[in-house]
C-alpha cells in the first residue's frame, strides 16, 4: 500500500492532488500545513526559544513555498536553493530533513554544502572581531551574496562591524556553533567544579542570551550586555533579582568563553529592593510542627526549624550524619560545597533515635516512595504548606522561613551573631546581619515618643 508520504512525493506543488486508499485528496498547501504543524509539535517538545522557533518556522514555510514537496524536489532546484540560502536558512533546512521530513540524503547534502563554505571559521571571526584579509573578504562576499537573494523587506537592519547584513545573529550562529559555545561553557563550569544547580542556571541564562544576540553585538559587547538585561525586564517581565542572577551567568560566559575583557560595564546590576525575611512567631512554629499527623512529617519540620537547615540539606541528610552521642548533626556539602555542624537539641535527639531504631532512614534519613532515594524537595515543601494552611498561617516565604525564624529567635535569645553565622553556614557576616532588622526584642525595647503624650 502506498503511504501518505510516498504519495505526497508525486504531487506537483499547488496543482495536482494526492490520493490513496485511506485518505482523501490533499493539495500541496494542505500538506504544507501538516509539515508546519509537525514542526510546531517538535519545537514544543524540544523547548526551542520562541523567537528562534518563529525564525525556523518562517524559513521552513518559505522553503516549502519555493521548492514544493520536500521529497520530490529536483536536484537542480535543490542546488539552486542552497547556493542562495543564508547559513541560518541552510541550518533550518537541515533541521527540517533531520527532524520533520526525515531524509538523510537531503540532510547530508546540506551538511556538505555548509562544510564547503567553512562557516565555523566565519562564526569564530564574527565573535572575536578579528579577521584575516582572506577570511574577512570571504565572509563579506558570501554574506552579501546571500543577502542579495533575500526579499526586499528582509534586506534591512543594521550591519555589524564586519559588514554582515542579516536580521539576527541567529542567521550567523548555526545550531552546531551554538552547541559548540555551550559545550565550552560547560567545560568552564566543570573545571571549576561548580554545582549542578549553578550549571543549570548558567546554561539556561546563556542559551537565552545567545538566541537574543543581534548582528551588531560583536562590535560592542558591553552595550549588548546592558541591552539584554533591559530586554529581560521589559520583554520577559523578570524580577530584578532574577535578572541580576541572569546577568552574572552571562558575564561568566562573556569573560570565560567569548573572552571579553572584564570592565566596569560588566558589573552593572539592576537595583532591587531588600525585603526582610519572613519570620514566624514561636507560637506559630509550634502550631506548624504539631499540625501533621504523620510522625515523619513532624520530624522533618522539627529538624528544619530546630537546626536552621536549608531545604536541600534536609533532603540529603543521612543516618551517618547524625551524632547522637555528641548531640550534633553534620551538614555535608552544603551551599558552596562547605561542611558544617549544627547542634542537635536534647528534645530532638530521642525522636531521631526512635526513627532510626524503627528501621526507617536506611540510605537517607528521610526517604521518598522509592527505597534508597531521598525525599524530594517538592514533597517537603508540600508538607510545610499543608501544615500552614491547616493552622491558618501565611505560607509566604515557603519552608525557608523556618530557617529565618531559627536565626531570628536565636538572636532574640542573645546568641552572638558570629555563632549564628556559623550555624547557618553563611560565608559573609553581612548575610547574617539581615536578621538584626527583624529581631523583635530590640525593637519593642524602644519606647515611642507617643508614650509621654498619653500619660
Amino acid at each position: 500500500m502506498v503511504n501518505d508520504v510516498k504519495c505526497m512525493a508525486a504531487v506537483n506543488y499547488g496543482q495536482k492532488k494526492c490520493y490513496n486508499s485511506k485518505s482523501p485528496a490533499k493539495t500541496a498547501s494542505e500538506w504544507k500545513e501538516i509539515w508546519l504543524k509537525k514542526f510546531d509539535q517538535i519545537s514544543g517538545f524540544e523547548k526551542i526559544e520562541s523567537s528562534r522557533s518563529n525564525g525556523l518556522r518562517r524559513v521552513i514555510s518559505s522553503f516549502l513555498d519555493i521548492t514544493g514537496v520536500p521529497y520530490s524536489i529536483t536536484k537542480v532546484d535543490f542546488t539552486e536553493y542552497v547556493s542562495k540560502a543564508t547559513a541560518f536558512e541552510l541550518e533550518t533546512v537541515r533541521f527540517f530533513y533531520d527532524k520533520i521530513a526525515i531524509s538523510p540524503r537531503h540532510s547530508d547534502k546540506v551538511k556538505n554544502y555548509l562544510s564547503e563554505l567553512n562557516y565555523q571559521i566565519q562564526i569564530k571571526s564574527a565573535f572575536s572581531g578579528e579577521h584575516t584579509i582572506n577570511s574577512k573578504k570571504q565572509l563579506t562576499d558570501t554574506v552579501e551574496k546571500r543577502c542579495d537573494s533575500l526579499p526586499e523587506d528582509e534586506k534591512g537592519g543594521n550591519r555589524c562591524s564586519i559588514g554582515i547584513g542579516c536580521q539576527s545573529m541567529n542567521e550567523m550562529i548555526t545550531d552546531n556553533h551554538r552547541q559548540m559555545l555551550l559545550e565550552k561553557l560547560k567545560l568552564e563550569i566543570n573545571v571549576r567544579n561548580l554545582s549542578k544547580k549553578t550549571f543549570k542556571n548558567y546554561y539556561g541564562a546563556v542559551s537565552r542570551f545567545i538566541d537574543w544576540l543581534s548582528p551588531d553585538s560583536s562590535s560592542d559587547w558591553y552595550t549588548a550586555f546592558k541591552k539584554h538585561i533591559v530586554w529581560l525586564r521589559d520583554e520577559k517581565k523578570l524580577a530584578a533579582n532574577t535578572i541580576n542572577s541572569y546577568a552574572a551567568s552571562v558575564v561568566f560566559f562573556m569573560k570565560e568563553v567569548l573572552e571579553v575583557k572584564p570592565g566596569q560595564d560588566l558589573l552593572v546590576r539592576m537595583k532591587c529592593g531588600k525585603p526582610l525575611p519572613r519570620v514566624h512567631s514561636q507560637q506559630d512554629i509550634k502550631s506548624i510542627i504539631n499540625s501533621p499527623l504523620n510522625y515523619k512529617h513532624r520530624l522533618i519540620l522539627m529538624l528544619t526549624y530546630g537546626c536552621g537547615l536549608r531545604l536541600g540539606e534536609v533532603c540529603l541528610l543521612k543516618p551517618r550524619d547524625i551524632d547522637l552521642e555528641r548531640k550534633v548533626i553534620w551538614i555535608r556539602k552544603g551551599k558552596g560545597k562547605k561542611d558544617r555542624i549544627v547542634m542537635l537539641d536534647d528534645t530532638l535527639a530521642p525522636l531521631i533515635d526512635i526513627w532510626l531504631k524503627s528501621g526507617c532512614g536506611k540510605q537517607f534519613l528521610f526517604e521518598g516512595y522509592i527505597p534508597g532515594k531521598h525525599i524530594s524537595k517538592r514533597t517537603i515543601e508540600k508538607i510545610y504548606t499543608n501544615a500552614c494552611e491547616k493552622q491558618g498561617i501565611d505560607t509566604q516565604g515557603g519552608i525557608h522561613s523556618l530557617r529565618h525564624s531559627f536565626a531570628t529567635h536565636l538572636l532574640e535569645q542573645g546568641v552572638d551573631l558570629r555563632y549564628i553565622q556559623e550555624l547557618l553556614g553563611h560565608a559573609s557576616s553581612k548575610t547574617t546581619e539581615i536578621y538584626t532588622h527583624v529581631a523583635a526584642h530590640r525593637i519593642i525595647a524602644i519606647r515611642s515618643p507617643i508614650a509621654g503624650l498619653l500619660k
